[in-house]
């Protein structure tokens, strides 16, 4: 007989704590379970048949045939008979790993969607804002400079147009946003200007189009990319900010099996 005990359910290894209020064991018991990170990731039945009440969180029941039932905090009950197979999931670790790193960690984004890209290049800055000369006239630094504009923006036409999504992760495909979108000559007496990829070192409204925040699981696998500031990738600068952004190898998020795999790893 437990009264006002404490004690582990389900042994040693178990990380689920009991609050006994009453056990006698051959008549009925009384406790408060509180599931830890991970608890109980092992199938198992039980001694008793039970009714359970959930008071707060969630509690995902996995059973052998893969059927998975979440139950919420509310006034129903949940049955369990005693040969009933089943395991809770651990759901809290795997929330964890897909929950956003704080503070944030950005790598380039492998799927951008090119009309939020558009949005966001100047596309003024391809025009020269000078005067054209008046006709005839034999000085060609107006012309030159209005060639290499419409050269530039033909350029950023060919990134920016279509639709759907775009890997950014690249570095070709960056360096030619780079080529596209600064040292344009039409400012005043062709003072070069830019489309809005920025410098090295202040990354434009596009270049950060281009980046986004990882998770916990993906900056887990993340690698450096290769240094390049043309690029966006000042290698001198720290991994994860918006100038030196990673490389993504895993993507998305991950499951309770994938959590309980990797703690079954010898």
């Amino acid at each position: 007989m437990k009264l006002l005990t404490v004690t582990k359910d389900g042994g040693d290894e178990s990380t689920v704590w009991a609050y006994w209020l009453v056990e006698l064991k051959r008549w009925f018991s009384i406790a408060l379970l509180c599931f830890e990170n991970g608890s109980r990731d092992a199938f198992h039945t039980h001694a008793f048949r039970c009714v359970s009440f959930v008071l707060w969180g969630k509690l995902p029941e996995q059973h052998r045939d893969g059927r998975v039932i979440e139950y919420t905090p509310g006034v129903c009950p949940v049955f369990t008979r005693r040969e009933t197979f089943h395991k809770v999931v651990s759901l809290a670790i795997a929330a964890w790993y897909n929950s956003a790193v704080s503070p944030a960690y950005k790598a380039w984004n492998t799927a951008v969607n090119l009309k939020d890209i558009r949005s966001l290049v100047n596309l003024q800055n391809f025009t020269p804002t000078d005067a054209a000369p008046a006709s005839p006239s034999t000085d060609m630094t107006y012309q030159n400079r209005a060639l290499q504009c419409q050269l530039k923006q033909a350029n950023a036409h060919f990134l920016i147009n279509g639709e759907g999504t775009v890997d950014c992760s690249p570095l070709q495909y960056r360096q030619s946003f780079n080529d596209c979108m600064t040292s344009i000559p039409s400012g005043a007496s062709g003072a070069n200007q830019n489309a809005g990829w920025g410098t090295s070192a202040a990354p434009g409204a596009v270049r950060l189009a281009m980046q986004r925040s990882t998770t916990n699981a993906e900056k887990l696998y993340a690698v450096a990319s290769t240094a390049a500031p043309n690029a966006g990738n000042v290698g001198v600068d720290t991994r994860g900010g918006n100038t030196n952004p990673d490389t993504l190898v895993v993507i998305g998020s991950i499951t309770s099996d994938d959590v309980q795999a990797a703690r079954e790893l010898p």
